[in-house]
């Protein structure tokens, strides 16, 4: 468990940014699919967003507003050299649909999504009268996302994960203090994004086994 004092690494680890542009040619096209203005990709030369409002996009850069739940993009096949997408597909609805069409629309890129063992953990969120949440992970997302096998997998968030004993609380929390790398799950590819859908309801049984998975993608990302 995280209390209020505690570092949140919300923002992209700087030693992450670098292995993915080391990915990203001079001159390359990149598309960055759900940017912030508060930490855009810095080699977007396009972005794609649901906010219709421009004060949310890099002024020096052309933005599309689209739903990617559901709309195609209004690019041609391969468009752009990389595409990067930085904790989107959690909050989505259909992410599956956005990941055919990122595979569409690119020939590589990078997703980025919170880790099992975060959206496991008790206080990521902070309350408005300044205290912690008691709840696991973060309140708004729709997915646990990890990487396993070489693709990234899905299932549902549920309340009843609020029921899961995953042991000692304070160690889920001590391990993400330590560690910054544990915060998210890391996936590069090439050609086409491999997904599997695990169903419906998680059980416990998976979530443990998708934690330890997503403490050895980054442990992999950290070396490789």
């Amino acid at each position: 468990m995280l209390t209020h004092s505690d570092v949140r690494h919300y923002t992209p680890l700087p030693a992450i940014l670098k292995k993915v542009e080391e990915h990203i040619s001079n001159g390359a096209r990149v598309l960055e699919i759900g940017p912030g203005k508060f930490s855009p990709f810095p080699r977007a030369t396009h972005v794609v967003g649901v906010v219709n409002d421009p004060e949310y996009y890099p002024k020096n850069i052309p933005h599309t507003i689209c739903n990617v739940n559901r709309d195609r993009m209004p690019f041609a096949d391969n468009e752009f050299d990389f595409v990067y997408c930085r904790h989107v597909l959690e909050d989505l609805y259909n992410p599956f649909f956005a990941c055919d069409e990122m595979s569409r629309v690119a020939k590589a890129g990078y997703i980025e999504t919170p880790s099992p063992l975060a959206e496991i953990c008790r206080g990521m969120n902070r309350t408005e009268d300044g205290g912690v949440a008691q709840w696991r992970g973060y309140s708004h997302h729709r997915y646990f996302v990890w990487v396993e096998d070489e693709a990234l997998n899905f299932i549902p968030k549920m309340p009843l994960i609020e029921y899961f004993n995953f042991g000692n609380e304070h160690i889920i929390g001590n391990n993400l203090k330590a560690k910054d790398i544990l915060w998210n799950s890391y996936y590069f590819w090439k050609g086409q994004i491999n997904y599997r859908d695990r169903g419906m309801v998680p059980d416990q049984a998976m979530i443990l086994g998708a934690m330890h998975a997503g403490v050895r993608n980054a442990n992999e990302t950290l070396i490789s």
